[in-house]
């Protein structure tokens, strides 16, 4: 079973989740022998979570080996990268979209090979290289400011324009397709703009999250999962609990908490104060030891941790947890399986 961790959440068009995909696997494979692991894009409504398995890692062994062959690669590659950004960088300050599926192409193309040198542009900070890489990744980096953004406003801008009667629609069709003239009919493209997944080269639709996981037994884990085991915070109330977790976010369902879980939240307002009826035990990303939910646990003598800072964003409804109010630790016994959480 692959473990997948969400990495970013952006919004771009889906030629910009193609160029990423195919500058990490292909660009990487036919530079340097070793491409990553394909990505997930899982998108709802133009907004991408981003999911990686091995890409960093990938990323550290292909420099590492190729540092080792020879000791300039990363300023050799710096060099290239810059003069590529730069041609690049012209053609986005100018800003005026391109003519025709063609140029879409071949600027796509552009982007990508670029695209490998700001992947690069970061292993000074994952991987050890000596003061003159870290000095020449950081002149570059800071050229390429903007660059990635704004391919993408560029591609987006070209395709409304060359596709004038879809408007917003036209940012989720292929590059395939816009070159091949095949574009998708409206009822096709408005169901990737609900909902699409992006993996392998393929997109996706009519398939939830957590079914696409299932079918391809892939695990989707918080990239805090570390943290997970034992998570520290301050003691506002004392006394034990354990059970399973229930994760309280704006737009959770109140009646989905059961009696007796325990009770996790980033903090609680007022109108929620009634749920720590049905719990056995809070903790809290932050609240203070005077603050309404502390003071009530207190009163109801159920422990309760604050200021964990990572708590919601590292447990998962379910999570069976032992709560210690005299040590301020929260353990995490049992995690739930990724076949049983939500498709969120």
């Amino acid at each position: 079973m692959k473990t997948f961790h969400k990495i970013y959440t952006v919004h771009n068009t889906l030629i910009t989740y193609e160029v990423w995909e195919r500058h990490q696997t292909i660009g990487w494979k036919e530079l340097f022998g070793t491409g990553t692991p394909p990505a997930i894009f899982d998108v709802h409504g133009g907004v991408t979570d981003v999911y990686y398995h091995d890409v960093f890692q990938t990323f550290r062994d292909v420099v590492n080996k190729e540092n080792q062959k020879d000791a300039r690669f990363f300023v050799k590659m710096m060099n290239q990268y810059e003069a590529r950004l730069e041609t690049i960088q012209s053609i986005i300050t100018d800003g005026k979209p391109f003519a025709n599926a063609d140029a879409v192409k071949t600027f796509a193309k552009q982007f990508e090979d670029a695209w490998i040198g700001l992947d690069l542009s970061y292993m000074p900070d994952y991987i050890a290289l000596d003061t003159s890489a870290e000095r020449r990744s950081a002149v570059v980096r800071e050229k390429a400011f903007g660059f990635y953004v704004g391919a993408d406003r560029l591609i987006r801008l070209t395709l409304e324009k060359l596709l004038p009667n879809l408007g917003v629609l036209a940012s989720y069709i292929t590059l395939d397709e816009l070159s091949t003239d095949k574009i998708p009919n409206k009822a096709v493209l408005e169901a990737r703009a609900h909902h699409y997944i992006y993996y392998n080269g393929k997109v996706i639709t009519g398939k939830s999250f957590k079914d696409f996981c299932l079918r391809h037994s892939f695990r989707i884990e918080s990239i805090y999962a570390p943290l997970r085991k034992e998570i520290h915070g301050s003691i506002a109330a004392g006394g034990k609990a354990s059970g399973p977790a229930y994760i309280l976010k704006k737009d959770s369902d109140r009646n989905a908490m059961h009696r007796n879980d325990i009770l996790v939240a980033q903090n609680l307002s007022s109108s929620d104060l009634i749920l720590l009826e049905r719990s056995s035990a809070i903790v809290l990303d932050a609240g203070k030891y005077y603050g309404s939910a502390a003071t009530a646990a207190r009163t109801l003598k159920k422990p309760c941790i604050i200021d964990t800072n990572i708590a919601t964003r590292v447990l998962q409804s379910g999570d069976i947890l032992d709560v210690n109010g005299k040590t301020g630790l929260v353990h995490l016994v049992k995690a739930i399986e990724t076949s049983k959480r939500s498709s969120t």
